[in-house]
């Protein structure tokens, strides 16, 4: 006999959970267009211009993904007496791509707040 699914339970903070591995890719992409920066360097961006809402402490995952992808680059930049610096860069391809993305989810965002936002039917 089949199993009936459990009904889903709403709970704070649940959409960002869902929302999370596209957006923060579209986020990163979107710092990495406009210059080279190194991981600690993006997490602090994203933190500080999300008012702390997007807080990733680790972006390995998003990051290889992005540059398995083509959508950015990786050099390393040797620093005097630490271990080489890793920077990453947005792609021509990367920048299609976020120009793309951002074009949807923007739609998608006016989309979802007209429903909202409808006081009456």
């Amino acid at each position: 006999m089949p199993r009936t699914p459990k009904p889903r339970v709403w709970s704070p903070g649940a959409l960002q959970g869902v929302l999370q591995r596209d957006v923060v890719d579209m986020l990163v992409l979107t710092l990495l267009s406009r210059r080279a920066m190194y991981g600690h360097e993006i997490i602090q961006y994203l933190a500080a211009l999300t008012d702390e809402v997007v807080v990733y402490d680790k972006l390995n995952t998003p990051l290889q993904r992005l540059k398995r992808q083509g959508f950015v680059t990786v050099t390393e930049t040797p620093e005097k007496g630490m271990r080489a610096r890793v920077y990453f860069e947005a792609t021509d391809l990367g920048r299609k791509h976020l120009q793309e993305m951002t074009e949807e989810y923007r739609a998608f965002v006016r989309a979802v707040n007209q429903v909202i936002d409808e006081s009456e039917l």
